[in-house]
């Protein structure tokens, strides 16, 4: 579909708008749970039915329960928490993310408004172009934002936990992530943290279950002793796929919208 060019600049510029503002709403939700969370300190389990774990130190200064279990966790251990305002007496679990996709999000929304609204102020009226190529663009640049907003979390996630050293005891299926048609292993890892030798599933996918026995470095998060972080094999990988839709969308975008 051929469309004058500087039309086809600002409809690029106001899909980037949106995805700015996306990752902005994104971050202040972030920001918001953040504030709401309080410490609890786990007092007992649930003797009959579905695990579960009291805890005190939860809004009010009562006792309440979690609305999930959270393997792992130990008596005396301090996690933080937040209010279940439709289920008073519940208190959920809140584990730092892993990732910062808001962030992907509100630079890859940036660079598209900026570069749309440069084409769409400096190109000659009577030009046309084809909408297909510089959206194709702009999609292939959205994968290496959003690695970057991977990345980020990773970091940031490191950056407040503690870092110790674990051991692979076992695997299982990733709900999600498919390698070559199979599904990629989730490590259960064993480490020790705060007195105590624990056991937890980690988030990360290995491509491989053959690891069983390694020892690698395990990160615990600061909201709680039982929330742990990995790095999975599927990062590198993924990496360097992104890596690649990056060094091709962006010469597709610019030269489309500025060339």
């Amino acid at each position: 579909m051929l469309l004058p060019a500087p039309l086809v600049g600002w409809m690029v510029a106001a899909t980037g708008a949106v995805l700015a503002l996306g990752g902005l709403l994104w971050a202040a939700r972030r920001s918001a749970v953040a504030r709401s969370l309080v410490p609890a300190r786990v007092t007992g389990r649930s003797p009959d039915g579905p695990p579960r774990v009291w805890v005190t130190d939860s809004p009010g200064g009562s006792e309440a329960v979690l609305d999930r279990a959270v393997p792992g966790l130990l008596e005396g251990d301090v996690l933080m928490v937040r209010a279940r305002a439709t289920r008073p007496g519940e208190v959920g679990a809140c584990p730092r993310p892993w990732n910062a996709y808001w962030l992907g999000l509100l630079c890859h929304g940036l660079v598209l408004l900026t570069v749309g609204a440069a084409a769409g102020l400096t190109r000659d009226a009577d030009e046309e172009l084809l909408l297909f190529v510089p959206l194709f663009g702009a999609v292939s640049l959205l994968a290496p934002f959003l690695m970057v907003g991977k990345v980020a979390g990773l970091v940031g996630f490191a950056l407040r936990g503690t870092r110790v050293t674990g051991r692979i005891v076992g695997y299982r299926a990733h709900p999600f992530v498919l390698v070559n048609d199979l599904r990629a292993a989730t490590p259960r890892v064993e480490y020790e943290f705060a007195g105590a030798t624990r056991s937890a599933w980690s988030g990360a996918a290995y491509m491989s279950s053959l690891f069983t026995g390694r020892r690698i470095a395990v990160w615990v998060g600061d909201r709680s002793p039982a929330d742990i972080m990995t790095v999975g094999t599927v990062v590198y990988s993924t990496g360097v796929i992104t890596l690649v839709f990056g060094l091709f969308g962006a010469p597709v975008l610019l030269w489309s919208l500025l060339g």
